[in-house]
């Protein structure tokens, strides 16, 4: 048992080396080298007058926590949504909750034009939701339709579905070119502000995944499995996918679609 335990603190140790080195280069290194003196001293001793500290301060260090949490939110949704339907291509841009997500967003940008990021998150949760909603609801009248085929199509085709009107309504009321930045733009655009406002729902969708990760792990193995070691299943499912809500419609409302159709 030491030795497990030892082999795991290894890799995890090696793990967050590796992600601080990472860190760190993505600091340093832009359309403008900054060297590691610079970028110590705009955490120590910042300066606004000076442009280094600035490119650090409100470009390059949010671009790489943007991009560092985006990750690890896209990570865990698409674990717990590939445990729970058992389908490994499962993820929250296969399944329409991205989707879902975007539109809604879509939707946001043409009638709230000015929206403040806490609005921002906000909707894009709502489409989130919207978007699992829509799939499971469907889901629920087809003959076998919480199957993980099943699923993934259905996905596939809402998400498509939704994609397609979110284009059109951008077409429409000529807001294209905005959409466009906002798909293609948003990483190194991260808004400091925004990445705040995710904090508190980034914890609970968090402890959402952790709380229901065992409980994942048995449905993975099939319901009557589950049901056999006492897992409430559709209270454990239903908290999954608010979970899974959660962390895609943050990760929507920093990033865009982007990443997440990557």
């Amino acid at each position: 048992m030491r030795s497990i335990i030892k082999k795991y603190a290894i890799i995890i140790l090696i793990v967050l080396i590796l992600l601080v080195i990472t860190m760190a280069v993505s600091i340093v290194y832009g359309s403008k080298s900054i060297i590691l003196s610079t970028v110590w001293e705009a955490f120590i001793r910042y300066d606004t007058e000076d442009m280094d500290h600035l490119i650090i301060h409100t470009s390059r260090l949010p671009r790489v926590l943007g991009a560092l949490l985006i990750g690890a939110f896209m990570a865990v949704s698409g674990a717990l949504m590939q445990g729970m339907t058992r389908n490994y291509l499962a993820s929250p841009s296969i399944m329409g909750v991205a989707d879902g997500s975007v539109f809604v967003i879509t939707l946001c940008m043409i009638f709230l034009p000015d929206a403040a990021p806490m609005t921002l998150i906000l909707y894009s949760l709502a489409g989130s939701a919207l978007g699992a909603l829509l799939v499971f609801s469907i889901a629920r009248l087809l003959p076998d339709g919480m199957t993980p085929l099943t699923l993934a199509i259905l996905g596939t085709i809402l998400g498509t579905f939704l994609n397609g009107i979110s284009q059109a309504m951008a077409t429409y009321f000529q807001i294209s070119q905005n959409m466009s930045f906002w798909y293609n733009a948003r990483l190194h655009q991260m808004d400091p502000t925004l990445i705040k406002w995710t904090v508190p729902f980034a914890i609970a969708g968090l402890f959402l995944a952790i709380y229901v990760s065992k409980a994942i792990t048995a449905i993975s193995f099939g319901d009557e499995v589950a049901q056999g070691l006492g897992i409430k299943i559709t209270a454990m499912k239903s908290l999954t996918i608010l979970s899974v809500v959660i962390l895609t419609g943050i990760s929507v409302a920093m990033q865009g679609k982007l990443l997440l159709s990557a």
